[in-house]
């Protein structure tokens, strides 16, 4: 059997901040300032390297899914510059090994990360997958947009419909952000590359049912997905509140002739985004905290998809997603 996986952006980082100069005055009598360089030492400092990670465990419906996503690697600051300036101040790369399970599939591969400026931030993966099972074993409780959506993959050669299969998968992604005052924008955009076994009489043409995008797409295509925030974001306050839009696509044509082209469809979706950053006391050397912890949860409505706007699934039902993250580094 099958669940669906999830792919959900973290916010593992608040944009662009703002620093502006802080003066606290004392009683009259004394009349003390603090320095905008005193106000920097206070806050969080990134180690010059570290081993980090990153693990987000992640809870989906509609379509369901189940996914735990692992990134460790070695990761380093890239300008010998100090942490307080706003655009390079805390810039890296990050190198290593990421990892991805679910009852539908397991993906094992390398990735590379890197920060260069603040309002942009850059990944490259490039990961082995293997499929767990196959679409004619669906079990009951599947939602019926993604039985519906499990259909549209059948053909003259692969009459069950196909999942996920074995074999290889890339993807680009960029992220540009910024921040005034206490409203941030981001702009998540990642294009995926498939190269999948065509087993059983298949070709790399024929369609199968990716639940991480909930896109139907062939066995060897190019998928994009785009996530559009905008969000509350005050420094002292362990929250974050905002709305985000996603679309995603497929870039490549079935080119089979018994496959017609409108079996492969675009997503709107439009909702709700919130977020929960636990308390992480800095260390005594004034480092950021060893491990952080934070929850997410996503609550989005389909404005635009062939199964889940009225067809299979009643449209006020949401897209509705809980993530677990937990990131941090080793040693000291």
């Amino acid at each position: 059997m099958r669940i669906c996986s999830l792919h959900i952006f973290f916010l593992s980082s608040l944009m662009v901040t703002s620093l502006t100069s802080i003066t606290l005055a004392a009683p009259s009598s004394t009349k003390a300032e603090t320095s905008v360089e005193e106000v920097v030492s206070k806050t969080p400092q990134t180690p010059e390297s570290q081993w980090a990670y990153s693990n987000m465990l992640a809870l989906r419906y509609n379509p369901l899914g189940l996914q735990d996503e692992l990134y460790f690697g070695f990761k380093q600051r890239l300008y010998d510059v100090p942490q307080d300036n706003l655009l390079l101040g805390k810039s890296y790369w990050w190198a290593g090994l990421v990892t991805r399970a679910s009852p539908q599939f397991l993906m094992s591969g390398l990735f590379f990360r890197t920060l260069p400026i603040a309002i942009l931030e850059l990944q490259g993966v490039f990961a082995r997958v293997q499929g767990l099972a196959d679409a004619a074993d669906l079990p009951g409780y599947y939602t019926q947009g993604t039985k519906d959506a499990v259909n549209t993959t059948k053909s003259s050669r692969v009459s069950g419909g196909s999942l996920i299969a074995n074999g290889w998968q890339g993807s680009l992604q960029a992220r540009l952000q910024a921040k005034v005052g206490h409203i941030a924008f981001r702009s998540t955009n990642l294009l995926r590359h498939f190269n999948l076994n065509a087993d059983g009489g298949a070709t790399t043409s024929d369609l199968f049912y990716d639940q991480t995008l909930d896109l139907v797409t062939p066995l060897k295509s190019w998928v994009y997905q785009s996530d559009t925030d905008l969000l509350y974001a005050n420094a002292n306050k362990p929250w974050v509140l905002g709305v985000r839009h996603t679309y995603a696509t497929v870039l490549t044509e079935a080119n089979t002739p018994d496959i017609d082209a409108d079996r492969l469809y675009d997503i709107h979706r439009a909702g709700l985004l919130f977020a929960w950053k636990f308390k992480a006391p800095i260390t005594s050397e004034g480092l950021e905290a060893k491990r952080r912890h934070a929850l997410i949860v996503l609550s989005q409505w389909h404005l635009d998809h062939p199964f889940r706007t009225g067809q299979s699934m009643n449209t006020s039902i949401p897209y509705f997603a809980v993530v677990y993250a937990l990131s941090g580094r080793v040693g000291d």
